[in-house]
């Protein structure tokens, strides 16, 4: 039994360190815009990376961004308004998935180690979609008082683009993080009335 306390011990202090390392491999800003990047147009402005990434961080992000699977991950992590890079998530479902499956088989019981590790593996699917669904809910409440900002902003003679710029500094969370993006979509090329369609598509 002890050694099955010092395998579990273990494991989570491993976990740990795995998030810690995880911590130093993405930057700490520019998360959005390189979400963003695919929809840029070739040649429009974009804001210069402060920091180069270390090489090991480059070379997961670039692996992640080649897959199919990894922009819809994306843009999940974005809806849930989750601060994780998309090597993160998969890193720590796997690291969810494995723990509890080594220890089992350690106790010989590879049947339900098999079971628990798929089991955790899907766990952060489903506390994903929970956070999706208390973000929409909150956007949907929220969104009266958006349009009353919007059509303030008409009424007073802005543009429409320097009205949704006035919701993303006024509104709150998760409003303003929405209407940010559109900001940043505009600035990477992408036309207001496509980026506004996208926010109907996330939301």
């Amino acid at each position: 039994m002890i050694i099955y306390i010092a395998v579990a011990a273990m494991s989570g202090l491993t976990i740990l360190v795995l998030l810690h390392g995880l911590r130093s491999l993405v930057l700490s800003g520019s998360k959005l815009e390189s979400r963003l990047q695919p929809f840029a147009i070739p040649g429009a402005p974009t804001d210069e990376v402060a920091e180069k990434q270390p090489d090991l961080s480059d070379r997961l992000n670039s692996y992640f961004n080649t897959r199919t699977f990894a922009g819809s991950i994306a843009d999940k992590l974005w809806q849930a308004g989750v601060e994780l890079t998309v090597p993160q998530y998969v890193l720590i479902k796997l690291a969810a998935a494995l723990i509890p499956f080594v220890v089992f088989v350690l106790m010989r019981r590879s049947v339900l180690g098999i079971v628990f590790g798929l089991l955790c593996f899907l766990i952060p699917n489903l506390w994903l979609r929970r956070k999706n669904r208390r973000r929409r809910a909150e956007f949907e409440q929220q969104l009266p008082d958006t349009l009353t900002l919007i059509v303030g902003g008409l009424r007073a003679g802005f543009s429409l683009q320097h009205s949704l710029v006035n919701v993303a500094k006024q509104a709150p969370e998760p409003t303003a993080a929405e209407f940010k993006r559109i900001g940043q979509e505009v600035h990477l090329g992408v036309p207001l009335l496509q980026a506004l369609d996208n926010l109907v598509q996330r939301m």
